[in-house]
C-alpha cells in the first residue's frame, strides 16, 4: 500500500498542473526518480520531506507569477 503523503503529492501536482519534471528539476534528480519514489517502487530517506519541500518552492514560485 502507498503512503498517504504520495496520493496527497500527486493530488497537488494535478491541481496546480505542476508536471513530475518539474518537481524532479527543483529537486535535482531524473522525473524516472520521482515516479518511482510516488508509485512506491522506492522509499529514499527522508523522501517526503524532500518532496514536499520542493513541491512547496514550485507552490510558491507559482504565487509569485
Amino acid at each position: 500500500m502507498l503512503p498517504k503523503w504520495t496520493g496527497d503529492v500527486v493530488g497537488t501536482l494535478h491541481v496546480h498542473n505542476i508536471e513530475i519534471r518539474e518537481l524532479a528539476a527543483k529537486m535535482g534528480c531524473a522525473p524516472k526518480k520521482i515516479k518511482k519514489i510516488l508509485n512506491g517502487k522506492r522509499e529514499p530517506k527522508n523522501a517526503e520531506a524532500k518532496v514536499k519541500e520542493a513541491l512547496e518552492e514550485l507552490l510558491n514560485e507559482r504565487k509569485e507569477e
